[in-house]
């Protein structure tokens, strides 16, 4: 693990989550959304552009009508995702969703613990395809 600047991307419904408990936390939470061998985790990425797998499934129109949002971090210890792929099941299909988006999945680290709000240096909105300090 080498201090890589990191991001975390969500919606700006559930930035409010974040900010009250002054915490990114991990998901899944509950054990009965756990699959067999699925461990919690906080999902980031080092890449900087919107991740398209995050919120996969949803259209783009919904997204910008929710609010991207964009969370840097730094200085937390993480993980690259590949290496953990007997423990995230899920993984196998995140990386052919990633294929035909044409994202990176080699870019994706996650983090096992929860992250608090101080290591979170930027909150931004993506407003007319631009990030905003917010």
């Amino acid at each position: 693990m080498k201090n890589e600047v990191l991001y975390h991307y969500t919606l700006s419904d559930r930035l409010a989550k974040i900010l009250l408990s002054q915490t990114i936390l991990m998901s899944p939470r509950d054990s009965s959304e756990l699959k067999e061998k699925e461990i919690p985790v906080v999902w980031l990425t080092v890449n900087p552009t919107w991740d398209k797998t995050a919120f996969l499934g949803y259209p783009l129109e919904k997204l910008d009508e929710i609010g991207r949002v964009r969370l840097t971090i730094e200085n937390i210890p993480y993980t690259k995702a590949t290496s953990l792929k007997k423990k995230l099941p899920l993984l196998s299909e995140l990386i052919k969703s990633a294929n035909l988006v044409n994202v990176n999945h080699n870019d994706w680290r996650i983090s096992q613990k929860d992250i608090p709000i101080d290591k979170v240096t930027k909150i931004e909105k993506l407003i007319d395809n631009k990030w905003v300090k917010i």
